[in-house]
């Protein structure tokens, strides 16, 4: 006599991991009886949380750019440039690509 316990926690919280649950023998097959269908401590395992991870958006915003007149008041404009896309409920940049902000 013996049964497979519940299946363990997963291995990863995302992007496809697996859970495992192990045999326990509690009486083992005598005087002729018949053997479990697994022995002693073997596994069984099956996929879980196959959905993929969120992706954090990273970007900057680059060096101001030179002053747009040489006297009298003029800014300075920087851009902001995306290097990785937030996804998949990932947190989004504080800018979109090519935005500006001048001083």
């Amino acid at each position: 006599v013996g049964d497979y316990g519940n299946y363990g926690a997963c291995s990863v919280s995302c992007g496809g991991g697996s859970q495992v649950r192990t045999f326990t023998v509690t009486s083992p097959a005598a005087f002729g009886g018949q053997d479990c269908v697994a022995g002693d401590g073997s596994t069984e395992s099956q996929p879980c949380n196959p959905a993929a991870c969120p992706v954090d958006c990273v970007g900057t915003f680059g060096e101001y750019g030179a002053c747009s007149t040489s006297c009298g008041g003029g800014v300075h404009v920087q851009t902001f440039t995306v290097n990785t896309p937030s996804a998949f409920g990932g947190a989004e940049c504080v800018a979109t690509d090519g935005a500006t902000q001048s001083q």
